[in-house]
Formats: C-alpha cells, sequence, structure tokens
C-alpha cells in the first residue's frame, strides 16, 4: 500500500514538474527579447524625412526604455503602445496619420523591446507597467506641460491603454484597438491552441503562478476594471473575425456587461476579410499589394542558401512600393478622429443608450 502511494506521488510529482518546466519555458520564449526586422513592407523613420522625430529614454522597474516623439502638434499628446512582438515604427501608418491631424505622439517600446533595456518581457502585465513609466515620465516633462493625454494601443498596447487608466494619471481620453480584457483569459484561450484544451488546464495553476511571481501585485489588472475606474471616453474598435483575440471570447467588447463607464463607445469591424487582428489598418488595396510581395517573398526564400537571405531580403524590399503598402484606411480611422474631437470636446454624452454607443463598419474602401 504504501509503495503504491509512494509511486502515485512520485507520478503526481512529475506531471507537475514537466508542467512547471513546460509553463516556464512557454513564458520565457513568448516574453523573450524582441528586434523588428528591418526588412519588410513598413517603412521606418527615415521614410519620412518630414516627419519630425526625437528620441528620448525614461526609466520602467530600473531599466531604460526607448522613446520616440512625433510631430508638433498642440491639439493634444497621443500616448501610443504598440503590440506583442513589433515595436512604435510598425504603426507609422497611423502615428503618421495623428501628427497630420493636429498631435504629437509618443512612442515607447516596452521592457526588452527593440533596445529597450531587460532581459526579457516577463508576461503580458509589463505593458501597462511600461505605460505607467511612461506616463510618469510625460507627467514630469515640461515639454508637455499643458498638453491633454490621450491613450491610443493596439493588441497587447490595447490592454495597457486600458488597464493602465487605473493607474491615475491626467488622460483625457482612450482608444483600444484589437486589446484583450484579462491576462489569463487571453493565455488560456492561446494555451488551448497550442497544448490542446485538456492539456491547458493542467498548465492553468503554473501560468496563475509564473505570471504572479514575475508580475507582482498588478498582474491581474482587467482592462474593464482600468475603464470603469476612469471614467473618462474610450473607445474600443475591435475586428469581428480577430482569431487572436477572439470578438467574443477574450477581447474587450466581449465584457460589455462588465462595463459601467458610460462614456465608453464600440466600433466594431464586421467587413469580411478585412476584420481580423490588424489587416483593418490600411486600405484593401494596400492589404493585395502587400499580401502579393510578402507571398511572393515567401517562395523566393526556399530557393535563396540561408547565409545570403538578409541581404537578398534587403534588397528585394527596397524596390517594392511601400508607398502603395502603407495607405491608411482612413474610412475606419476618420471615425477614431472624430472620437477624439468629440472627448476633447467634452461632446461625449453620458445619456446615450447602449445601441448608440455600439457601432458597426461594415464597407471600407
Amino acid at each position: 500500500m504504501q509503495l503504491a502511494l509512494t509511486i502515485i506521488l512520485s507520478i503526481v510529482l512529475i506531471i507537475w514538474l514537466v508542467g512547471f518546466v513546460f509553463s516556464l519555458i512557454y513564458m520565457k520564449m513568448s516574453f523573450r527579447s524582441f528586434e523588428m526586422d528591418p526588412n519588410t513592407l513598413l517603412p521606418r523613420d527615415s521614410y519620412y524625412p518630414d516627419l519630425a522625430v526625437h528620441e528620448t529614454t525614461f526609466l520602467s522597474e530600473g531599466n531604460r526604455l526607448k522613446a520616440k516623439i512625433y510631430g508638433k502638434g498642440d491639439k493634444g499628446l497621443v500616448i501610443f503602445s504598440h503590440g506583442i512582438w513589433s515595436g512604435p515604427e510598425e504603426y507609422l501608418m497611423l502615428i503618421r496619420y495623428l501628427v497630420d491631424q493636429g498631435y504629437t505622439v509618443f512612442a515607447y517600446t516596452y521592457t526588452s523591446y527593440n533596445g529597450s533595456e531587460g532581459s526579457w518581457a516577463k508576461g503580458l502585465p509589463q505593458s501597462p507597467k511600461d505605460l505607467d513609466a511612461a506616463l510618469t515620465y510625460v507627467d514630469n516633462c515640461i515639454a508637455f506641460r499643458g498638453m491633454k493625454r490621450i491613450l491610443v494601443g493596439h493588441s497587447w498596447g490595447g490592454y495597457a491603454t486600458t488597464a493602465g487608466l487605473a493607474f491615475n494619471h491626467d488622460i483625457v481620453a482612450a482608444v483600444s484597438i484589437s486589446g484583450f480584457n484579462d491576462v489569463m483569459e487571453i493565455t488560456m484561450d492561446v494555451a488551448k491552441q497550442v497544448a490542446t484544451p485538456y492539456g491547458a488546464a493542467l498548465l492553468k495553476p503554473h501560468l496563475l503562478f509564473l505570471n504572479r511571481l514575475f508580475s507582482g501585485k498588478n498582474w491581474r489588472r482587467t482592462a474593464v476594471e482600468g475603464i470603469n475606474h476612469a471614467n473618462i471616453p474610450v473607445l474600443l474598435l475591435h475586428g469581428a473575425e480577430d482569431d487572436f483575440i477572439k470578438y467574443k471570447v477574450s477581447s474587450i467588447p466581449a465584457h460589455w456587461d462588465e462595463i459601467t463607464n458610460p462614456y465608453v463607445e464600440e466600433l466594431k469591424i464586421d467587413v469580411p476579410g478585412r476584420s481580423g487582428h490588424n489587416n483593418f489598418f490600411g486600405t484593401e488595396d494596400a492589404n493585395s499589394y502587400s499580401e502579393e510581395v510578402n507571398g511572393e517573398w515567401k517562395k523566393r526564400e526556399k530557393q535563396i542558401p540561408k547565409p545570403l537571405r538578409i541581404a537578398e531580403k534587403q534588397a528585394y524590399y527596397t524596390k517594392m512600393d511601400k508607398d502603395r503598402a502603407n495607405v491608411i484606411n482612413e474610412d475606419l480611422f476618420s471615425h477614431v478622429s472624430d472620437f477624439l474631437d468629440r472627448a476633447l470636446a467634452g461632446k461625449c454624452s453620458a445619456d446615450r443608450s447602449e445601441a448608440e454607443r455600439r457601432s458597426v463598419i461594415t464597407k471600407m474602401r
């Protein structure tokens, strides 16, 4: 009897250790240090010589993070938070649009991303913590004194933009694009796809423990909590076909019934083939051209010896038409611009019905 019990306990311990090690490796790989690939259709700062750029740094938990200030508009200061495995320059299409609308944009990179210090990003709760540090820097910067603060973010940054509202900075409006609500909810949804629902259930205690271990007391902040706490105008923009942060599962709009902030608006994108996680930033022609160019490179890449691929990729993308690939979808983002104009003017009424606050986009060029 004792031998059987010992064997059972040993098996349970082995299973627990295997699950722990797998979860730790999964987190380390998912939030490893990241550098953007410079050889893509997405432009870099140097592509827009007329776009004023000033570089700066600030501290977040002892790590010095990089930031860039775009434009010199006096309409308001947009603090922009990027998505996972990305960086501010991959959103130049949107940043340039905001600058053209009269805003100054403060775009920063997360811990361990694109030259910012840190060995790794530790987990999803890191983005609102880095945003808190960025806002503390902005609050103490003389150059931004008197400017109204607006938060805009995509995906991981969409979570930061909303969950970060709980940190009590002076923010007048926020726009979350394809953002998720809860760290463990999105973690488990992704884990189910990687390890099957049964495997994800076994890993859940380890993932809970590791998130809390690496992220401290702020590890479980939700977007809804930040939105309700701030009680300011917030726009939730999300695609109906998003297969990464699923609209009906892990998105912020999926938790609409938990939102008590009467100034929240939703803009749902429901255009077939254009309602994913990020395929709505550009026009239909820009998307089609990008798919064609990227698809052709994937075919060529297989035939090029590995030592020559980086140079060949650089040469290939240098010849492509980046202007055509980066035409912003004004049909969509004009709604964002209109929302910000109303928020800055204090015209986002709390008296509108739920139906009036939830809009759907069904056509875009």
